[in-house]
This record gives structure tokens, C-alpha cells and sequence, in this order.
């Protein structure tokens, strides 16, 4: 390829100014406007200052822009030219990079089916074959590299495989039936032996958790229930005493009329007992606690 003479005599810029005296002035003229407090009388005036302020601001600042359009525009126009004589060359890279693109991922897609190939040659032999085509993490993406050799992935496939099958050995042999599938299902979605058998702890206290949460939804169901029959009970007894009193409280004793005193061991919580005494208050029974 012939070589190519590039000329472009760029002379460093350079702008006269007197800038040191302009900020002298502009601090001079700003001076009497520091400091100014205007009232609600006097906010016309105000308005008129900050009017002037900021048009001298504007001024400078177009001054400010002009400059520097002046002083691009020699660049400008150079890398417009620039830019024009490298498209020139983009049109051939593209076309050749386009049919190598083809080339490459024809390459890519041969090495792919390859691969494929010789893990199925060797991994459909092992008794966890289908446990490992669904491990996403077994195959490494530096296999499909033109410079990867079939022989070094061969090697690292029957060195996974022989880990595999190590880490399942060691899982069997920690867990029980219980919990062996699912620690094997994190084995299979991570490829840590420490990070599935880690979730083995994980999953019996949150199955610890879960029981003695539902023992206590289990064993309050129970008490509801039983606080509701005892309430029944005696909803149905106050209104069978306001019916017949006198066949109200002990059935197997004849009508008396003289008040007599009988005592009782009875077991029940305290629930009940509340419940009790709001019967016998409503049923006109006298009842005390015998302390032994």
C-alpha cells in the first residue's frame, strides 16, 4: 500500500487581549452594587439595576462566544475534510469486514456443534447425565474460542464430570431422604457443594418456623373451639334454668324447697369458670371457691 503524504501546518493560536485590564474595569463598575437593599418603595429602581447588570453581562458573554467560533473554525473545517477522506476507506472495511463476519460466525457455529458433540459422547455414558444437561454453569463459554482444542475441553468435561459425581457422593451421604433432592436441586442451579449444603440449614429452620407456626394457628383453633362449646353449654343450661329452675343444675335429685349446699371438684379453665359464674349469677346460685 503506497504511503500517503499528509499535510496540515497547524500554527498554535494565539488571542491579543487585555483582559487583565477588563477585569480591572468590570470590578471597578461592579463595586457600587454590592450591597444594595432595596425596599418595596424603591423596587422599581431595583429592577432597573439588576436589568443593567445583567445586560452588561450578556454583552461580554456574546463577546465571550464570537471568540470562540472564531478561533474554532479553522479546526472545524479541518476535520470536516478529515472525516470525508476517511470515509473513503470505511466503504472497502465494511465490505470485507462483513463477508470475514460470515466466515467467523460459520467458524463459531462449526466449533459449537462440535462441542455439543463431544460433551454428549462423554457425559451420556454417566449415571447423572440428565441431571447435568440441566446444570447452566457446567458448560464454559470459553469452549466456543477458536483457540479452546477439543482435547483441553475434553479434559475439563470428564474433570467436572468426576466432581459431579464426588459432590452428589457427599450429599447423599450428609443428608437424609427428606432433604436430599432439594439440596441436590441448589447443587444443580449453583455448582457449590458448600453453597447447597449451606441451604440444608436453611431449609430445616424454615420447616422448624413453619410447624410451630402452624402447631400455634393448630392449638388456637382448639381453645376457640373449646371456649365456644363450654360458652354453648352454658348459654343452653341459663336458658334451660330460666325454663325449669328446678331441673336446672342436678338432675338426679328431687324438687326441695330448703337451700342446700353442695360441693364439687370440678376441673376447667379459666374461661369456663367465668363462664360458670355468669350462670350461676344469672340463675340466682350461690358460688364460692373453696380454699383448701
Amino acid at each position: 500500500m503506497n504511503e500517503l503524504t499528509i499535510i496540515n501546518n497547524v500554527k498554535a493560536g494565539k488571542i491579543e487581549h487585555n483582559y487583565t485590564e477588563l477585569k480591572a474595569k468590570v470590578a471597578l463598575m461592579v463595586e457600587p452594587y454590592k450591597g444594595l437593599t432595596f425596599t418595596e418603595e424603591t423596587a422599581k429602581e431595583g429592577k432597573s439595576t439588576l436589568a443593567s447588570l445583567r445586560g452588561l453581562k450578556t454583552g461580554l458573554d456574546n463577546e465571550r462566544k464570537r471568540i470562540k467560533k472564531e478561533f474554532m473554525e479553522p479546526y472545524l473545517n479541518a476535520e470536516t475534510l478529515m472525516k470525508e477522506v476517511l470515509a473513503i476507506i470505511d466503504k472497502p472495511i465494511d465490505e470485507i469486514s462483513s463477508q470475514l463476519s460470515v466466515f467467523e460466525a460459520q467458524e463459531k457455529k462449526d466449533k459449537l456443534e462440535a462441542v455439543v458433540e463431544l460433551k454428549a459422547k462423554i457425559v451420556n455414558d454417566s449415571p447423572h447425565a440428565d441431571l447435568i444437561y440441566t446444570m447452566k454453569w457446567f458448560d464454559d463459554p470459553r469452549w466456543e474460542n477458536k483457540t479452546y482444542t477439543l482435547k483441553k475441553i475434553e479434559s475439563e468435561i470428564t474433570q467436572k464430570l468426576s466432581q459431579i459425581g464426588s459432590d452428589l457422593q457427599t450429599i447423599a451421604s450428609v443428608c437424609d431422604d427428606q432433604w436430599t433432592p432439594r439440596v441436590i436441586t441448589e447443587y444443580t442451579q449453583t455448582g457449590s457443594l458448600a453453597d447447597a449444603l449451606r441451604s440444608k440449614d436453611r431449609m430445616i429452620a424454615e420447616k422448624e418456623q413453619a410447624d410451630k407456626v402452624a402447631a400455634e394457628m393448630a392449638e388456637r383453633r382448639r381453645q376457640d373451639a373449646e371456649r365456644e362449646a363450654a360458652q354453648k353449654e352454658i348459654r343452653e343450661a341459663s336458658r334451660a334454668a330460666q325454663a325449669k329452675p328446678e331441673e336446672a343444675l342436678v338432675k338426679n335429685i328431687d324438687n326441695f324447697e330448703e337451700i342446700k349446699t353442695f360441693r364439687f371438684d370440678i376441673t376447667m379453665t379459666k374461661t369456663q369458670f367465668n363462664a360458670l359464674r355468669q350462670f350461676c349469677v344469672s340463675a340466682g346460685i350461690k358460688l364460692s371457691v373453696v380454699k383448701e
